[in-house]
Protein backbone atom coordinates (compact mmCIF):
# COMPACT_ATOMS: atom_id res chain seq x y z
CA UNK A 1 0.00 0.00 0.00
CA UNK A 2 1.24 3.65 -0.65
CA UNK A 3 2.40 6.56 2.09
CA UNK A 4 4.12 9.03 2.25
CA UNK A 5 6.77 9.92 5.10
CA UNK A 6 8.63 12.90 6.20
CA UNK A 7 11.47 12.54 8.84
CA UNK A 8 13.05 15.55 10.32
CA UNK A 9 16.58 16.67 11.36
CA UNK A 10 15.88 15.49 15.01
CA UNK A 11 14.56 11.64 13.19
CA UNK A 12 11.19 12.31 14.06
CA UNK A 13 8.40 10.84 11.41
CA UNK A 14 5.12 12.15 9.90
CA UNK A 15 3.45 9.26 7.86
CA UNK A 16 0.35 9.32 5.96
CA UNK A 17 -1.56 5.84 4.74
CA UNK A 18 -4.51 5.49 3.53
CA UNK A 19 -7.00 3.21 5.96
CA UNK A 20 -7.71 -0.24 5.25
CA UNK A 21 -11.31 0.03 4.88
CA UNK A 22 -13.09 -2.71 6.79
CA UNK A 23 -16.74 -2.52 5.61
CA UNK A 24 -17.91 -0.94 2.11
CA UNK A 25 -19.80 1.36 3.64
CA UNK A 26 -16.62 3.14 5.80
CA UNK A 27 -15.76 6.15 4.63
CA UNK A 28 -12.30 6.66 3.02
CA UNK A 29 -9.81 7.92 5.37
CA UNK A 30 -6.44 8.63 6.01
CA UNK A 31 -3.61 7.69 8.81
CA UNK A 32 -1.49 11.11 10.57
CA UNK A 33 1.12 9.14 12.00
CA UNK A 34 4.58 10.49 14.42
CA UNK A 35 6.76 8.54 15.81
CA UNK A 36 9.82 10.29 17.91
CA UNK A 37 12.47 7.83 15.95
CA UNK A 38 11.66 5.07 18.60
CA UNK A 39 8.82 3.47 19.32
CA UNK A 40 6.52 6.33 21.27
CA UNK A 41 3.91 7.78 18.69
CA UNK A 42 0.86 8.87 18.28
CA UNK A 43 -1.82 9.01 15.23
CA UNK A 44 -4.83 10.11 14.12
CA UNK A 45 -7.44 9.28 11.56
CA UNK A 46 -8.63 11.77 9.10
CA UNK A 47 -12.13 10.96 6.92
CA UNK A 48 -11.03 12.14 3.23
CA UNK A 49 -14.05 14.70 4.06
CA UNK A 50 -12.54 16.43 6.33
CA UNK A 51 -8.75 16.38 4.63
CA UNK A 52 -9.35 19.76 3.10
CA UNK A 53 -10.37 21.27 6.37
CA UNK A 54 -6.90 19.56 8.19
CA UNK A 55 -4.68 20.92 4.73
CA UNK A 56 -6.49 24.43 5.56
CA UNK A 57 -5.42 24.25 8.97
CA UNK A 58 -1.95 23.57 8.05
CA UNK A 59 -1.57 25.92 5.67
CA UNK A 60 -3.10 28.85 8.38
CA UNK A 61 -0.68 27.64 11.08
CA UNK A 62 2.29 28.43 7.96
CA UNK A 63 0.89 31.64 6.87
CA UNK A 64 1.16 32.81 11.04
CA UNK A 65 4.93 31.26 11.62
CA UNK A 66 6.96 34.44 12.38
CA UNK A 67 10.57 35.12 12.35
CA UNK A 68 12.45 33.91 15.28
CA UNK A 69 12.61 36.99 18.26
CA UNK A 70 15.63 39.19 17.56
CA UNK A 71 15.77 38.78 13.96
CA UNK A 72 17.14 41.79 12.51
CA UNK A 73 17.51 43.92 8.99
CA UNK A 74 20.09 43.86 7.27
CA UNK A 75 22.17 46.80 5.55
CA UNK A 76 20.86 46.07 2.22
CA UNK A 77 17.36 45.54 2.93
CA UNK A 78 17.76 48.94 4.96
CA UNK A 79 18.96 50.81 1.85
CA UNK A 80 16.20 48.85 -0.42
CA UNK A 81 13.53 50.31 1.82
CA UNK A 82 15.07 53.43 1.78
CA UNK A 83 15.21 53.73 -1.95
CA UNK A 84 11.46 52.36 -2.76
CA UNK A 85 10.14 54.83 0.34
CA UNK A 86 11.85 57.88 -0.79
CA UNK A 87 9.79 60.23 -2.99
CA UNK A 88 9.05 59.53 -6.41
CA UNK A 89 10.51 55.84 -6.26
CA UNK A 90 8.88 53.51 -8.96
CA UNK A 91 7.92 50.45 -6.42
CA UNK A 92 8.23 46.94 -8.47
CA UNK A 93 8.38 43.92 -7.09
CA UNK A 94 12.05 43.33 -8.00
CA UNK A 95 13.04 46.67 -6.04
CA UNK A 96 11.51 45.43 -3.09
CA UNK A 97 11.37 41.71 -2.53
CA UNK A 98 13.94 38.92 -3.17
CA UNK A 99 13.60 35.85 -5.79
CA UNK A 100 12.82 33.65 -2.80
CA UNK A 101 10.22 36.12 -1.42
CA UNK A 102 8.65 35.98 -4.71
CA UNK A 103 8.47 32.85 -4.40
CA UNK A 104 6.91 32.31 -0.93
CA UNK A 105 4.50 35.48 -2.28
CA UNK A 106 3.46 33.00 -4.90
CA UNK A 107 2.73 30.22 -2.37
CA UNK A 108 0.67 32.56 -0.16
CA UNK A 109 -1.42 33.87 -3.23
CA UNK A 110 -2.46 30.24 -4.25
CA UNK A 111 -3.59 29.09 -0.67
CA UNK A 112 -5.35 32.55 -0.96
CA UNK A 113 -7.03 31.17 -4.16
CA UNK A 114 -7.38 27.98 -2.47
CA UNK A 115 -9.16 29.98 0.44
CA UNK A 116 -11.48 32.00 -2.46
CA UNK A 117 -12.50 28.60 -3.95
CA UNK A 118 -13.56 26.55 -1.13
CA UNK A 119 -15.52 30.05 0.78
CA UNK A 120 -17.96 32.18 0.22
CA UNK A 121 -17.67 35.72 0.63
CA UNK A 122 -15.43 36.80 -1.58
CA UNK A 123 -15.59 39.28 -4.33
CA UNK A 124 -14.54 40.03 -7.92
CA UNK A 125 -12.41 43.16 -6.19
CA UNK A 126 -10.53 40.42 -3.82
CA UNK A 127 -9.79 38.53 -7.44
CA UNK A 128 -8.67 41.59 -9.16
CA UNK A 129 -6.25 42.23 -5.98
CA UNK A 130 -5.21 38.56 -6.32
CA UNK A 131 -4.73 39.03 -9.65
CA UNK A 132 -2.39 42.30 -9.27
CA UNK A 133 -0.28 40.85 -6.55
CA UNK A 134 0.41 37.40 -8.68
CA UNK A 135 1.60 39.80 -11.65
CA UNK A 136 3.63 41.60 -9.16
CA UNK A 137 4.98 38.20 -7.78
CA UNK A 138 5.89 37.73 -11.10
CA UNK A 139 8.06 40.97 -11.71
CA UNK A 140 11.50 39.96 -12.39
Amino acid sequence: MNRFEYTDEHDQRLRIAPVEREQPNEEPALWFETTDGGFRGTSVKVPLSKLEEVIAGGRDMARQAVPLPGARITDEQLATAQAVLSPGAVVTAAAVLSTAERQFLTFALDLAFDRMVSEDGFTSEDEAVLARLRQLAKEA
